[in-house]
């Protein structure tokens, strides 16, 4: 049993800048499956050299076993035989072929069969792990695997298991068709990428082999009438399926993150400790990544050609990529309106501070008037001079009314400035 195993991987290291060199003056041309690669060039950072055998008693843990009700296998091998660490979107992921002997695992549920595959890619990098970290230019640290995605290479006259393909979500085929059918439609007036999109235009026995793609679980039937070249057919699948992985990691994280800052807003408590700008630089964040996947998901359309593309395009639509596109970009907006909200708010509690403040330093004018009233009124006006133009003199009264009744009127006149203020900055 012969599996494609790819795995996105989570390293803590953060990714180079990514750039594109090609002028739009340069006559580009990568492969048949590829016009430009642009932004999705896959640069493969290290290479396995050699087989790697690992034991499947080892793979199955026993507590498994046991929730199963099926004895651990015995006698039988996983080999690796090829596996390279590349990076693309400035996303690393590790994708590698492995051959399963197929008699101690037949009879297993298709639950340990997927863990069997998914311990292959831990126990892979636990066993290179020096040489990857090295890769990787990183010192210490686990290298893991965010997940695994599994693709069986199934041969001519070989049986598919009925429950190796996830129920609940329908797989999308990529027929590949014998060249004589090609001829023949093409001479129909029917175009190649009609017929490859309608498998009811050619009859079965037309397809030489067949990638069909789901969540999780995917399958090439025929794999052993796929053709090689310049960018061999299966190369094409794995390079499509590395594009729509290294997309919707992107796509994964933001939505990781846009839901933790959404959880971490509807807490009063944290949001009152944080200073409004960052609100608004998580938004702003949340906006700079949600522009990076239109510039990515837009390569796939636009850079590439052929199968990988094809392969590329098929994988996020079964993956429902339009549809959680949609909902990240509602939640950014929610965000951006949470964000806002809250600098609002801290602007206006901001605002009624000034005011209080602006309102005890108008109360300590009135009070210093009030004050110096008293103290000229009651200290004698025998060096003054000048002619009183109103028949009531104001230091007079405030002789005749009293210090104490001053200085209160004066306190009830700062007490009402200050909530005027106050009142003001609330609305």
């Amino acid at each position: 049993m012969e599996t494609l195993l790819v795995a996105p991987l989570r390293t803590g290291v953060k990714p180079e800048n990514i750039k594109t060199e090609v002028s739009h003056n340069d006559l580009v041309y990568e492969n048949r499956n590829s016009f430009d690669e642009g932004l999705l060039r896959q640069q493969t950072l290290w290479a396995l050299e050699g087989n790697v055998t690992f034991e499947l008693d080892h793979l199955l843990s026993s507590a498994t076993a046991e929730l199963s009700g099926v004895e651990s296998p015995a006698n039988g091998y996983v080999v690796v035989v090829k596996a390279e660490l590349t990076q693309v979107a400035g996303q690393y992921i590790l994708w590698a072929l492995a051959q399963v002997d197929e008699a101690p695992v037949n009879d297993l549920p298709i639950d340990e069969i997927e863990n069997i595959l998914n311990g292959v890619v831990r126990e892979f990098l636990t066993k290179h792990a020096a040489q990857i970290k090295k890769a990787l230019k990183r010192g210490g640290g686990e290298v893991s695997p965010i997940w695994v995605n599994r693709t069986l290479l199934v041969q001519r006259g070989e049986q598919l298991r009925e429950d190796w393909l996830m129920p609940g979500h329908d797989p999308i085929d990529i027929p590949l068709p014998d060249e004589g059918a090609l001829l023949a439609e093409a001479s129909a007036g029917i175009n190649s990428s009609d017929m490859r999109a309608d498998v009811e235009l050619m009859e079965a026995d037309s397809f030489r082999s067949k990638f069909r793609v789901g969540w999780g679980n995917n399958v090439i039937e025929n794999a052993d009438c796929l053709r090689s070249g310049e960018v061999g057919e299966l190369d094409a699948f794995i390079q499509g399926m590395l594009d729509a992985q290294a997309v919707w990691l992107i796509l994964d994280k933001l939505n990781f993150s846009t839901k933790n800052q959404l959880i971490d807003f509807s807490t009063i408590d944290t949001a009152d400790k944080k200073p409004k700008t960052e609100y608004l630089k998580l938004a702003r964040n949340s906006y700079i990544t949600l522009a990076a996947l239109r510039v990515f998901y837009s390569e796939i359309k636009t850079s590439l050609q052929g199968l990988r593309k094809e392969v590329a395009g098929a994988i996020l639509a079964a993956w429902g990529y339009d549809d959680q596109f949609q909902l990240l970009e509602q939640r950014v907006t929610d965000i951006e309106n949470v964000a806002s909200a809250n600098s609002q708010l801290k602007a206006r509690k901001f605002q009624k501070g000034t005011a209080i403040a602006t309102g005890l330093l108008s109360g300590l004018v009135i009070l210093q008037t009030a004050i110096d009233l008293i103290s000229l009124a009651f200290s004698g006006r025998s060096g003054y001079r000048g002619v009183e133009v109103t028949p009531i003199s104001l230091l007079s009264l405030v002789e005749r009314t009293g210090a104490d009744i001053v200085i209160a009127i004066s306190l009830g006149l700062t007490f009402m400035a200050s909530t005027i203020m106050i009142k003001n900055a609330e609305r």
